[in-house]
């Protein structure tokens, strides 16, 4: 049941170049740990194990982009407007009830700070909407003559505490996850709340939520797309959990897509319980009454670390059965 939020900032850089891939989870939370009890087969010569997963249940994720609309993140927005809808087939795909808003990280213009992007009426973007992608677009179409003084945090926090109860009433829901992504070239410039304060607010709603984490899609390494090493950011992401992506690496669909996996609640990777021979593993998913078997290599992969299988282009909807089988590997 997460909420997201997207920030996004910087200012007088060049445009996003394809830089080397540099993506680390420090807790995805899409790995799946709850199998029955393994069951053997003896009939069989030699004998099969049998591991079987239920898939979580989906329930409701607010998502907000807070976007920079400072001089040099035109081409960045850009590209997120671009990505957008492959973060929006995995919500749907994943059966959740979501919220998807969009304000400015300007906190210099009252008439932004925190406050949600209104697009004919609407404030954010659900299951009903008509055309969610083209509302994004528009929502997301902030421009670059914003303030130069990237206040992604402060703008974070406004957004899901300051206005929670006023201009943004409703959006964030009291049984959501949240999950802030912060998206900048360079680091955070915020002066409301220090970064100690800010860590400790999403840690204690860590306990009062399902799920709450911290993705940083900013400057990791030095590049042309990089005036600022996020460094403020980064720390909170160590701090609360979630993705680290380049904001050099332009191919944002990637990261979206992790996001909304991860955001999801739904698991695509299973552990095992005991090392499988290498050839044995059969995987199956029951939906609706209905198995269907998965091919290796090109459905699913089996990993020997942490030994678990992972669908590559599936996600099983919520509530299905996974059943993993195999011969165990009396050399492992």
């Amino acid at each position: 049941m997460p909420a997201y939020l997207l920030v996004l900032a910087g200012c007088l850089g060049s445009g996003p170049e394809d830089t080397d891939l540099e993506r680390v989870w420090t807790d995805p939370g899409t790995s799946s740990s709850n199998p029955t009890i393994p069951t053997t087969d003896p009939t069989t010569s030699p004998p099969r194990v049998t591991e079987e997963f239920t898939q979580s249940a989906a329930n409701q994720v607010d998502v907000l982009f807070a976007i920079d609309n400072s001089c040099s993140m035109s081409e960045e927005q850009s590209s997120l407007r671009a990505s957008f809808p492959t973060f929006l087939d995995r919500l749907v795909e994943s059966q959740l009830d979501y919220h998807i808003g969009v304000i400015s990280m300007d906190m210099d213009d009252m008439s932004q700070s925190g406050r949600l992007r209104e697009v004919a009426g609407a404030r954010w973007i659900d299951n009903q909407t008509v055309d969610p992608d083209g509302v994004f677009r528009t929502m997301a179409n902030l421009g670059t003559d914003g303030s130069f003084n990237e206040r992604g945090r402060d703008a974070a926090h406004e957004a899901l505490v300051g206005l929670a109860g006023g201009y943004n009433a409703g959006f964030l829901r009291a049984s959501s996850s949240i999950n802030v992504v912060v998206m900048s070239d360079e680091n955070d410039h915020s002066t409301s709340i220090d970064n100690g304060n800010w860590i400790y607010y999403l840690q204690v709603e860590q306990v009062l939520r399902p799920e709450v984490s911290l993705t940083s899609i900013v400057g990791i390494q030095p590049g042309p797309a990089v005036i600022e090493i996020g460094t403020e950011y980064l720390d909170a992401t160590v701090g609360v959990g979630g993705l680290m992506w380049d904001i050099g690496d332009s191919n944002y669909h990637v990261a979206l897509e992790q996001i909304a996996l991860d955001g999801s609640g739904l698991s695509f990777e299973f552990d095992l319980s005991m090392e499988p021979q290498p050839g044995t593993i059969a995987v199956e998913v029951v939906e609706d009454g209905v198995t269907t078997s998965f091919e290796e290599d090109t459905d699913w992969t089996y990993y020997g670390a942490p030994n678990s299988v992972a669908f590559e282009a599936f996600i099983p909807s919520p509530l299905s059965s996974i059943r993993i089988s195999y011969v165990v590997d009396a050399d492992g």
